[in-house]
């Protein structure tokens, strides 16, 4: 969803005006929206283009549907899932047009790509709940729709983290970056050290960001062996973790790297040329990762990256 304006005061009461990109946002709305909103978009209505002031209500002859801006506040809301759509009953609140009354009924009909402003005067207004459902749908990754794709590529020292939409877009949602001592010579003592801590932090980056009662698919890509040792980090402190779940030392609920343990069968490991974003297109275009992921929605998607 896109955010237009936003003028909402000390007291919740103010307007929005947003614009609807995708079935998702028509279905916010419908949660948001309230019987006493005014909302204010364009629409079109039969009008007597005779020249007689008004007459909308007369039956005129010379009818013609017109496009026009008109404000209404809202006595019945109607959604329609199927063409994701939401039409809205009320009274014209506002005299835009000569041709149209205030107080008479219109329908408006609030759907994808048409901008509407909604303002709420009447508590609970714009609550907490609603402005942070605002804030979500209109967030970057929101715009990628439906999103059960993960990608993690990684290198030593580096790895970025990448969420695939279903509509083909992806969002850089990570980065991780680590100083790794030199392999030989004194530096070669620290290390295992630096390479737990770079490992911990991508593990971080996967429990923030990763959802995975909704992500199938979590690919781990990288050049070397690093993205391998990544995996045995990974189910390491998974194991770790549940064992201290089970021992009564720690809880279950929240715990994230639990959650990657359990969810030990989406993850899966492939080669890149490198852990940046580049390489993304190389590891999604693999023959041999497109038939792991085929059961994912982004796979039907893959053809947008070629574009």
């Amino acid at each position: 969803m896109k955010l237009i304006k936003k003028e909402v005061g000390s007291d919740n009461t103010g307007l929005i005006r947003v614009q609807p990109e995708n079935d998702e946002d028509i279905w916010h709305l419908f949660n948001l929206l309230c019987k006493g909103d005014v909302v204010t978009a364009v629409t079109f209505r039969k009008v007597d283009v005779s020249g007689n002031a008004g007459s909308d209500f007369g039956g005129s002859s010379n009818q013609q549907r017109v496009r026009m801006t008109l404000s209404v506040k809202v006595e019945a809301i109607e959604y329609d899932g199927e063409i994701g759509e939401i039409r809205l009953r009320g009274r014209v609140t506002s005299e835009t047009s000569d041709q149209v009354r205030v107080g008479s009924y219109h329908t408006l009909t609030v759907a994808k790509a048409r901008a509407l402003t909604i303002e709420k005067l009447e508590p609970p207004a714009w609550d907490l709940f609603a402005l942070d459902v605002i804030q979500k749908a209109c967030s970057e990754k929101a715009k990628l729709g439906e999103v059960d794709l993960a990608v993690m590529l990684v290198e030593e020292g580096y790895a970025s983290l990448h969420l695939v939409g279903s509509g083909g877009l992806t969002m850089k949602v990570a980065k991780v970056e680590t100083r790794m001592p030199k392999k030989y010579g004194a530096a070669a003592s620290g290390l295992e050290k630096a390479q737990s801590k770079f490992f911990g932090r991508c593990a971080l980056a996967i429990g923030q960001n990763i959802d995975f009662t909704t992500i199938q698919c979590l690919v781990l890509a990288g050049p070397g062996f690093t993205k391998d040792e990544l995996l045995k980090y990974l189910m390491l402190e998974g194991a770790r973790s549940k064992g201290s779940v089970d021992a009564g030392n720690g809880k279950a609920s929240g715990n994230s790297m639990l959650s990657i343990l359990e969810n030990k069968g989406k993850i899966i490991t492939a080669h890149a040329s490198s852990a940046f974003g580049h390489s993304l297109k190389e590891v999604l275009s693999s023959p041999e990762i497109s038939n792991r992921i085929a059961n994912t929605r982004a796979s039907s998607q893959m053809g947008a990256l070629d574009r």
